[in-house]
């Protein structure tokens, strides 16, 4: 499901920059995503744990995949099954917004996550204009490599993980995924700024501005930096969803199970807000008309931004994966607390029983 995600997140501008420029223009891509959803949302109706799975009851251990599925078809019911949820239950995942491992796991991967998106949503704002003036087919291939170096980073990172080969590895690739990432983001900004931003050439109290950006700007070099940058968000965010899903293999099963729908649902909100944002931060505001001036100004917000978003990630990130590193038990222990389950292994059980690791994309 992962490598899935993946795949539609950075693969679907690909595909849609080269629609968007046949003769039927954006029409086409409306057309793929109608023949996309109707096939996905049968899937997710008939196979999703949250439509029509009944999360209480559990699979009986098969040998074969294909008994797997055969058991998992026979606990499907026609309509929505009905659950009754206690008081406690219900603000469970509230709870787990404010649990302490969800904020730490956070304050880790949402700088450069968030910023990743953002990115990718301002590509056109960066590079539409004159001189490099991209069309959305070009735009769309700046995401081939950032594409390609995100699912085979996450596939190894999974094997690696699945063959144990390394030790906490969900704790351990922290320190690589942001000093990744923040170089990537650093590199991307100051590559773009030093090829973009206008030249100046000062005579006398004149100054005049040269137009020479963009002649020594080569695409696969910032489609590298991006990739460089996506590769160390893709690290972070195999790291803490490993992180989270270890969490219910301890000596507490299943009790903390809402800290990764927590998680991405503030990774979520954020990402949301650095979309809107960041074209305002990467524009600033100008008080002279010009071409010039905007392109200097729009380098200098993409300079200032990505620079403050480093120092961010450096420090509130490597703190909290220094808490989460050094006391991993203390932390989880207060989580419980938070979340209320602490000396309540009757509630806990219950509430695991409505795990959804039986749904079948899970298996």
């Amino acid at each position: 499901m992962n490598v899935a995600s993946l795949v539609f997140t950075w693969g679907s501008p690909i595909l849609g920059g080269y629609l968007s420029q046949s003769i039927e223009g954006f029409h086409e891509t409306y057309m793929v995503i109608t023949i996309i959803q109707g096939i996905s949302i049968p899937l997710l109706v008939i196979l999703a744990p949250e439509t029509t799975f009944d999360r209480t009851k559990t699979l009986p251990a098969v040998s074969s995949p294909k008994s797997m599925f055969k058991s998992f078809l026979g606990s499907l019911n026609p309509i929505n099954y009905q659950a009754r949820f206690s008081a406690s239950e219900a603000l469970l995942p509230i709870r787990a917004l404010l649990a302490p491992t969800t904020i730490l796991t956070f304050l880790t991967t949402f700088p450069l996550v968030a910023t990743s998106f953002a990115l990718a949503h301002s590509l056109s704002l960066l590079f539409s204009s004159m001189p490099t003036f991209l069309f959305p087919s070009r735009l769309g291939y700046l995401f081939v490599l950032p594409a390609a170096i995100s699912l085979g980073l996450y596939s190894f990172m999974a094997i690696i993980s699945r063959l144990h080969l390394a030790t906490r590895c969900s704790l351990a690739t922290i320190a690589p995924g942001i000093i990744i990432g923040t170089s990537g983001l650093l590199a991307f900004s100051l590559y773009t700024v030093g090829e973009l931003a206008p030249g100046m050439l000062e005579t006398g109290d004149v100054e005049f501005a040269l137009d020479t950006r963009g002649e020594t700007l080569s695409l696969r070099v910032v489609s590298a930096l991006f990739g460089m940058l996506l590769a160390g968000a893709t690290v972070l965010l195999f790291s803490s969803s490993s992180n989270l899903a270890s969490l219910s293999t301890t000596s507490s099963p299943n009790n903390l199970l809402p800290l990764e729908t927590a998680h991405k649902t503030l990774l979520d909100i954020f990402i949301g807000i650095f979309i809107t944002c960041m074209p305002r931060w990467i524009q600033m505001s100008m008080e002279e008309p010009g071409m010039n001036v905007e392109i200097a100004m729009m380098m200098m917000g993409l300079k200032d931004t990505s620079v403050g978003i480093s120092v961010v990630e450096l420090t509130v990130g490597t703190f909290a994966a220094v808490i989460l590193w050094t006391s991993r038990k203390n932390v989880s222990r207060f989580d419980r607390r938070v979340l209320g389950l602490a000396g309540n292994n009757s509630d806990a059980r219950e509430f695991g029983s409505r795990k959804t690791d039986s749904s079948f994309f899970d298996v």
